[in-house]
């Protein structure tokens, strides 16, 4: 480790100066090969720019000769200068001439035609003067006819024959009304005798099925018994036979270890048991069979019965329907005849009183009156019999289901339809006169139109010969005008093509296309100008480009020798640098250098460090082997005791039990297994020897308990009879538990058919909720429930304006919608505790204020969509106390200043007083009045109106 320091100084003064070299070489090498680059780049625009002036010196060329070429053009073409120069003008003139051209031509074309529409025109008015004339000679005609048509049919207007229609009608629709209740009585009736009639025959066929379920009951009963007791045959006979391995062990003389009997008679097993256990076996699954049979002809025979009683319950259901509909068609019938007879007695009222206007068509048929003795009845009535029996034809009988019912409404509804057809035919007669008038009414106003589409069409030919003239006039001076805008556009022009032969001829044939060729003319000139200026302004700007790019060059030749010298000495400071270096550590790398005496130190040091390691290990390890040696030591001293002494007490317990060692070590030569075996075995015989120790005890307190209980107290005959009566409730509950257990069987075979069902009910139960939530959402099909849900939301909307205006009349109240329904309303008490009251509690004056604050919310709601204008209130108004009129009357005066109008229509003198403008309905008498209208000044303004 000294070593490796030593050398390490004394290199440090070179690896100093070392690096010192690198540094100033490297420095030198980068600055040197900078220098070089800088030359290279000064080089290279030196280049550039020798061969940018060559490409200056090229376009410099290239601009002369062009604009060379266009001023040869342009001496060659100077007779196009002077329409260059002024072109817009000249082209505006072109133009104007090809305007006027074409307005000449047009003009000229339009006379033309004028001319020849002008005679026609004028033909066009003579001929519609004359159909005017004619149609206005018809039309006197079609006059005269229609007079006529309307004086034939008379002053006749119907109302007598629609009277008599009405009630005719009005009977048909109540012979109807009793034809419908008479034939749903009779079905009513005949349905529920059918009805009765199921229910007895379904009640037979239920008391049948329940004797057959009582039967088949007691039949399950007694197989089952008998099975049960099969069964703990079978069960005692296979506990026979299956104890094989136990009667094995038994011993004569000695008791058996599951029972206690010291007689063994199945010890040596005999073929007999094998056939008692089969023909038990047999035995059992016959009775099984059998008891089945019975539970499903129970269980047939009690669905059988449970349909009865259903088809029992349907019968009396339809049977009490029937009834009901029986009743109700009854009350129809009822109803009928006592409209029949109020139409009835209507009709005579009618035809008895002589100043209504509807005397001859009250009764039914009548026309004329009817003389004391039958005779002169009109012969569409269809009325031949005396008044006596045509009273008992029109009397309704009392029973609808009756024959004679049936017989009475044929005959009425004859009797009513003959008045009809006689009635219609008189009206197809009156119709066939209103007919021929319409006709001639329609001819008539034919007739007129005609006249006036004649005379309309008289206007319109004389219009359209002033327009014409008009247009004419119009033309021919457009045609003038033109002309003269023609020849003062060709002497303007001519001077500019005074040098082109012809111009006026190819200018008046094709002036469009002359015009385009003089802008084409333009258009070359004018690139050829452009064409001169721009090589001009190009030759003068590459001449500025040489100029440039002669200095340009020079200025980069003169960089590059300057950078090619300095790389020079760059270059030459550098190698000086370099052998300096390379007499230094024999030119190896300072760093390397460096590196391998550092290296040597680190290793040294390592060294170092291992060996004072392995020293201090080596002595540790002495300690511990030296501590571990007297350990064993003691141990040693302590084993060839605790030996000693274990020989000591084996060779004891050998003596005591009385066996030698070499058989101990016999025993310990066995395995795991033997040693299993032996411990199964002896856990075998502990058990036997508890279980037996166990019977033992039993026994002798059984024996104990014998001897100490003494003779029974009950006696032979009465532990007998006490016997018989357990035996027979034990019999009874058996029969319950088998007629249960056979309940259950039968159930659980009814699931087990029904599960598809069941499972298929479930189903659709679960494909119907989601409709039952639509139809909780939505509402029903007719779209109730969604109407009544839209109207509560209108409601909500009322109420909110109702409440501002009750708050203004009277502030103790408030309206609020019932909870848990749609269009009910409240009234909540603000005075009483915010107390809840039902609308029908409200007294008259709060049921009054409540009113018009819902009207006025309405007005207020329909105000954001419609205006109303009108509001009339009625009645109510003498409920209310003075204060809470004056807030009444405050409100409608307020809601006026709005612009609306406020009617109110009460009875009360009182309130008309403080009314301005009243409307007053005063009572003539003879079933008439009259309306009266007052201002506010009090004078009447009276418009009277008969009222019937």
């Amino acid at each position: 480790r000294g070593e490796a320091r030593s050398a390490l100084e004394v290199a440090a003064p070179a690896l100093e100066a070392a690096a010192e070299l690198d540094a100033r070489s490297a420095t030198a090498a980068r600055e040197a090969e900078e220098a070089r680059g800088r030359a290279r780049v000064s080089e290279a625009e030196a280049a550039k720019a020798r061969a940018a002036l060559e490409e200056v010196v090229v376009r410099e060329e290239a601009a002369r000769v062009a604009g060379e070429g266009a001023r040869v053009w342009l001496s060659e073409k100077a007779h196009w200068e002077a329409l260059a120069r002024e072109w817009p003008r000249w082209q505006r003139e072109l133009e104007r001439y090809e305007a006027a051209l074409g307005e000449g031509r047009t003009a000229r074309a339009t006379v033309e035609k004028l001319r020849g529409d002008v005679d026609l025109l004028r033909d066009a008015e003579r001929l519609r003067r004359q159909e005017r004339d004619s149609v206005a000679e018809a039309e006197a005609r079609a006059q005269a006819a229609a007079a006529h048509a309307e004086t034939s049919l008379g002053e006749g207007t119907g109302v007598e024959r629609r009277v008599q229609r009405e009630s005719l009608l009005a009977r048909q629709e109540t012979l109807r009304a009793l034809e419908s209740a008479r034939q749903g009585l009779c079905a009513g009736e005949a349905e529920a005798r059918d009805a009765a009639r199921e229910a007895a025959a379904a009640q037979e066929e239920s008391e049948s099925a329940s004797g057959a379920v009582r039967d088949a009951g007691m039949r399950r009963v007694e197989r089952e018994a008998a099975l049960k007791e099969a069964r703990r045959a079978l069960s005692v006979a296979q506990a026979t036979q299956g104890h094989a391995a136990q009667r094995a062990l038994l011993r004569e003389g000695e008791a058996c270890p599951l029972c206690g009997a010291t007689e063994h008679p199945y010890r040596h097993e005999v073929p007999a048991l094998a056939g008692l256990v089969a023909e038990s076996t047999a035995r059992v699954e016959t009775l099984e069979s059998e008891r089945n049979e019975c539970s499903r002809e129970e269980v047939d025979a009690s669905a059988r019965q449970a349909a009865a009683r259903a088809r029992v319950t349907q019968a009396e259901s339809r049977r009490e329907g029937a009834a009901a509909r029986c009743m109700e068609h009854r009350d129809a019938w009822a109803r009928g005849r006592e409209q029949w007879r109020r139409a009835r007695a209507s009709g005579e009222h009618g035809s008895a009183s002589p100043d209504d206007g509807t005397a001859r068509v009250g009764a039914v048929g009548a026309r004329d009156a009817a003389s004391p003795s039958g005779e002169g009845v009109s012969p569409r009535s269809g009325e031949g019999a005396s008044p006596r029996s045509a009273g008992a034809r029109d009397t309704v009988p009392e029973a609808g289901s009756a024959p004679e019912a049936g017989t009475w409404l044929e005959a009425m509804v004859a009797d009513v339809q003959a008045k009809l057809s006689a009635l219609k035919s008189e009206e197809e007669a009156a119709e066939g006169l209103a007919r021929m008038a319409r006709e001639a009414r329609a001819a008539l106003e034919a007739q007129r139109t005609r006249r006036e589409v004649a005379t309309e069409a008289l206007r319109r030919a004389e219009e359209s010969f002033t327009r014409a003239e008009s247009a004419l006039k119009e033309a021919l001076a457009r045609m003038e005008a033109a002309d003269a805008t023609v020849r003062q556009v060709l002497a303007d022009v001519s001077p500019i093509f005074a040098a082109d032969a012809g111009w006026e001829a190819k200018l008046e044939a094709a002036p469009a296309d002359f015009r385009q060729k003089c802008g084409k003319r333009v258009s070359m000139w004018k690139e050829r100008e452009d064409i001169v200026q721009k090589a001009k302004a190009r030759e003068d700007e590459e001449q500025r480009h040489r100029a440039r790019a002669q200095g340009l060059l020079e200025v980069s030749a003169r960089r590059a020798e300057e950078d090619a010298a300095q790389a020079v000495l760059k270059e030459q400071a550098r190698d000086e640098a370099a052998g300096a270096r390379a007499a230094l550590l024999e030119g190896r790398p300072t760093e390397e250098v460096r590196a391998e005496l550092r290296a040597k130190l680190d290793t040294a040091l390592a060294a170092y460090e291992k060996a004072r390691a392995s020293a201090e290990a080596a002595r540790q390890a002495e300690g511990v082997a030296l501590a571990r040696a007297e350990d064993a030591a003691r141990d040693l001293a302590r084993a060839q005791e605790a030996l000693e002494l274990a020989h000591k007490e084996l060779e004891q317990r050998l003596v005591a039990q009385g066996v030698s060692l070499d058989a101990v070590k016999a025993l310990l030569a066995n395995d795991a297994a033997w040693c299993e075996a032996e411990a199964r075995a002896l856990a075998v015989l502990r058990e036997a020897q508890a279980q037996a120790r166990a019977v033992h005890d039993e026994r002798r307190e059984r024996r104990t308990g014998h001897e100490a209980s003494g003779p029974p107290r009950l006696s032979e005959e009465e532990a007998t009879a006490a016997r018989e009566r357990l035996r027979g409730d034990v019999e009874v509950r058996r029969r319950a538990e088998a007629m249960l257990r056979a309940r259950l069987e039968a159930d659980d075979s009814a699931r087990a058919r029904h599960g598809t069902e069941a499972q298929a009910i479930a189903e659709r139960r679960r494909a119907g909720e989601v409709w039952k939530a639509l139809g909780e959402l939505i509402g029903s099909h007719d779209g109730k429930r969604f109407k009544v849900f839209a109207q509560s939301l209108t409601l909500d909307a009322l109420l909110l304006h109702a409440n501002a205006h009750l708050q203004e009349l009277a502030r103790r109240y408030r309206l609020m919608r019932v909870p848990g329904h749609d269009l009910d309303l409240q009234v909540v008490d603000g005075d009483m505790g915010d107390e809840v009251r039902g609308v029908a509690s409200l007294s008259g004056g709060e049921s009054f204020l409540v009113s018009l604050a819902l009207a006025l919310g309405l007005a207020s709601l329909s105000s954001e969509t419609t205006q109303v204008e009108t509001l009339f209130i009625d009645e109510g108004f003498g409920t209310l106390d003075p204060e809470t009129l004056e807030v009444a009357l405050a409100t409608l005066d307020a809601l006026q200043a709005t612009g609306r109008q406020v009617g109110i229509i009460s009875h009360v003198s009182g309130l008309a007083e403080r009314i301005g403008v009243q409307v007053r309905v005063v009572k003539q008498g003879g079933g008439r009045s009259r309306l009266v209208v007052e201002g506010d000044l009090g004078l009447p303004y009276v418009a009277v109106q008969q009222l019937a």
